[in-house]
């Protein structure tokens, strides 16, 4: 089959068309500032479709495409790939407790966005409410009856060897409790009234007590090359705190 060298010419060019604006494309999207989130709602989470969804990513969507006027890709991966990926530069920053670990290859923001703590539930008018409410340590949990959600690191490490009823997820875990199936949960606040809010649970749940609490920011990889962002991003969260509008949407997940 013959093909002119007019049509050959064409093609030529219709080809390196597509390559210079794949290269294009690539390039512009390997400059968003990419932030990653570990699946914990209500915190974070995607949906079936892959969108990023939580408290954590409205706040931090807000302050980075609104205030600053970048663009942003949001992931959600699991946690140990999350922080890898920002440790190598892969990613630009998370959302987390800056550890001293953590502050080896990041620089955090001086505002917490919000908070992550671990307090006491029962059900309302339990008879144990006054024994857990003046709970000092976690050794004195242990004629209670609890519950928790399977893989909850936390409480397989420091509730082990307790009466802990284990469930598959924290729909179940919340329902457990208000049907007094269990005496107490010990989990995240922000978490369980979220899901006690979804499952219509609010008046039958009661938080008791607050063993403890600790200040989540926003970590930026030193390999980022918007670390500058920081001040900027400190001074967003303030003003966003004034308004009003970080509550508006803390609210929307409590």
């Amino acid at each position: 089959m013959f093909i002119s060298k007019t049509v050959t010419y064409r093609l030529y060019v219709i080809f390196l068309t597509a390559i210079f604006f794949l290269f294009f494309s690539s390039l512009n999207h390997a400059q968003n500032l990419e932030v990653v989130f570990s699946d914990y709602k209500p915190y974070s989470w995607k949906d079936e479709v892959g969108e990023s969804h939580g408290l954590e990513v409205e706040i931090v969507k807000q302050i980075l495409q609104e205030h600053l006027s970048l663009k942003v890709t949001f992931k959600v991966l699991p946690w140990a790939r999350a922080q890898k990926r920002v440790k190598d530069g892969i990613s630009d920053a998370f959302v987390a407790v800056p550890t001293l670990k953590r502050l080896a290859y990041t620089k955090s923001s001086k505002q917490a966005i919000t908070s992550w703590g671990v307090s006491i539930f029962t059900y309302s008018k339990s008879p144990g409410i006054e024994k857990l409410r003046n709970i000092k340590s976690l050794q004195q949990l242990k004629p209670f009856k609890l519950g928790s959600m399977i893989g909850n690191g936390w409480v397989e490490e420091n509730l082990a060897g307790m009466q802990i009823k284990w469930v598959a997820n924290m729909d179940q875990l919340v329902t457990m409790l208000a049907l007094k199936r269990i005496d107490a949960l010990v989990d995240s606040p922000i978490v369980i009234n979220f899901y006690a809010k979804k499952n219509n649970l609010k008046s039958d749940i009661t938080e008791v007590n607050k063993l403890t609490s600790s200040p989540l920011y926003f970590c930026l990889s030193l390999k980022s090359k918007y670390l500058s962002i920081l001040p900027e991003f400190d001074k967003a969260l303030i003003e966003m705190r004034k308004d009003g509008s970080l509550q508006e949407i803390l609210n929307q997940y409590q």
